[in-house]
Parts: C-alpha cells; sequence; structure tokens
C-alpha cells in the first residue's frame, strides 16, 4: 500500500466554492488518502455542504471549532489532526488537478518538503493568464536565507513530510504560516519545486480600499520586522549569524533617520536575499535604495 497522505481543508464562510474545491479533492487519482476538514465557526452552509461529503466520502473527516481561532490557528489544528505520512495544505476555494497529490508524492523522494506552480484564475473561476512563477523566481534547495524577505511557496502548493511537524507547530499569529514552513523546511531539510500548474488559484478582489500608500508601507515594514524577528530566534538556522545581523539592523527601523549599514549588508547580499525577485538589476537596487529611508524619516514626511 502506497503511504498515506493527509489532506488538511481549513473552512470559514466558504460555502460559494466549496463543492467544486471538495470535488477535486475527493477525486484524487491517489489511492490511498485522508481529508481533514475543520470549520471555523461558519456562518453559512459550508458544515452542512462538508457533512454532506462527509457521508459519501468515509475519508473525510469534519470537525467544527467551538469558537472562532483565526485563518492561522485553523490550519494549525488541522495539521495537527492529520496521521498521514505526508501533509498537503488545502484552500476553500481552489481548483486542484486531479492527479496534484500523485505527481507530488512521486515526486518528493527525500526532499522534506516538494511544491508547485499555480495557475491563477479570477473570482468567476477565468483563467488570468498569469501563474506564480510570472512574479517569483521559484525556490530550491536549503538556502533559507533566500526566503528572509520574500515567500514563493504557497501553503496550498505544498506536500510535506509528517517529520516536519514538530519543527513547525505552534504557528505564530503574527507570521504567514507557509512562509514559515518553508522558511523551517529549508532550514531542516531540503525543498524541491515542480514546475507543473497543478492548481487554479483563485484570486478575489480586495474590498479594503481605506490604506494609503504610506499605510500599506508600514504594514509591510511591520510585518517583515516581526518576520525577521521570529527567524532570528529559531534555533534550526543553518545561517544564525546572517540572520541575526540581519533582522537586528532591520530592527533599528523605527528609531532611525537613516539605515546605511541595513542598505549596505542587504547590498553586499543581494544575490542570496533578493534571488527570488523576479525583476531587473535595476527594480533590485531600487529596492535597496528605499530601505535607506528609516522610520522617524518617513514620519517627517507623511506630516507634511
Amino acid at each position: 500500500m502506497q503511504p498515506l497522505v493527509s489532506i488538511a481543508l481549513c473552512t470559514y464562510n466558504g460555502e460559494k466554492f466549496l463543492r467544486e474545491q471538495l470535488d477535486t479533492l475527493v477525486y484524487q487519482t491517489y489511492p490511498n488518502l485522508e481529508i481533514i476538514a475543520v470549520d471555523d465557526c461558519s456562518k453559512d452552509s459550508t458544515l452542512t455542504i462538508l457533512k454532506e461529503y462527509e457521508k459519501q466520502f468515509p475519508f473525510l473527516k469534519v470537525y467544527q471549532n467551538e469558537i472562532n481561532l483565526g485563518f492561522v490557528k485553523n490550519f494549525e489544528k488541522a495539521i495537527s489532526l492529520c496521521v498521514g505520512d505526508f501533509v498537503a495544505l488545502s484552500d476553500q476555494d481552489d481548483i486542484w488537478s486531479l492527479s496534484k497529490i500523485s505527481i507530488l508524492e512521486n515526486k518528493i523522494g527525500g526532499n522534506i518538503l516538494i511544491y508547485h506552480d499555480s495557475e491563477l484564475i479570477d473570482s468567476t473561476g477565468e483563467p488570468i493568464g498569469r501563474k506564480i512563477s510570472d512574479k517569483f523566481n521559484m525556490f530550491s534547495g536549503s538556502d533559507a536565507r533566500k526566503l528572509l524577505f520574500f515567500n514563493c511557496l504557497s501553503g496550498h502548493a505544498m506536500l510535506f513530510k509528517k517529520a516536519l511537524l514538530p519543527q513547525i507547530i505552534p504557528f505564530h499569529t503574527l507570521l504567514l504560516h507557509d512562509w514559515w514552513i518553508a522558511y523551517i523546511a529549508a532550514n531542516v531539510g531540503n525543498i524541491e519545486y515542480v514546475p507543473d500548474c497543478l492548481i487554479k488559484f483563485r484570486q478575489h478582489i480586495n474590498s479594503q480600499t481605506d490604506f494609503n500608500n504610506f499605510k500599506k508601507q508600514q504594514k509591510k515594514k511591520y510585518i517583515l520586522s516581526n518576520w525577521l524577528q521570529a527567524c532570528k530566534l529559531l534555533t534550526l538556522n543553518r545561517y544564525p549569524d546572517f540572520v541575526v545581523k540581519l533582522a537586528n539592523l532591520y530592527r533599528q527601523h523605527d528609531d532611525s533617520w537613516f539605515m546605511p549599514e541595513l542598505v549596505k549588508f542587504i547590498f553586499q547580499n543581494r544575490l542570496v536575499l533578493l534571488a527570488l525577485q523576479k525583476k531587473s538589476s535595476t527594480s533590485k537596487l531600487n529596492y535597496i535604495y528605499k530601505m535607506i529611508w528609516g522610520n522617524k524619516w518617513r514620519q517627517q514626511i507623511y506630516k507634511r
């Protein structure tokens, strides 16, 4: 018998696209599956749909939270309930290739984690004409430094070995769980990329219109600052001195006018830190240059 593969599916008010997603999960060509679905207190018919499929497909197990845990902690719970030799993550509104699990399980080999490319579709399911690999140079290998500034590994595209679970859980609520999984996997093992598009990844229109450019930039810097501090504290780092220096330099941003030492460090290590950016050399230099301005300077500019 082939190894058991667990699919961790998280839902919340997902009735609109859930049936389409579930059909591509339960009819996977891989013969030995369990699907762990955890609903985070949906207020629509999501749970009813899940229970309907549970009756028809005994390898689908449905759980409902007593309180709303939020996106990250709900995935943590779903993953914790998985017992398979391998774990895959699923959102509630994408469309999987029916051979996705078979392809990934066949190719994972000695890698701790494997992932694939994704085709982007709009909210109606129509192709946008882009892939994730159009935006990023996709990561392979074990140099986790390449994942300190950017991440190209989406949770829905991953298959990883159960042995990774003790290293990644618990998830930090302020961090993106798929970025965290990828970063730890690169530190403890090897990651392999499969260039096939095995998912149609649904994109929704962002309804948040009240953020001006300054607030967007501040939010990005806040997330990156928290991210780097978390990476710095990780005892599994392959390059601990490198990560500590970068995190400490970046942390000074909030209380500084200018950050020449940070810019110097990023420039000297640009081939690693900006490896995933699929941009011209000029664009990358511009990205580095923008790092020179500390938060104090930005606050003065935007007060005017």
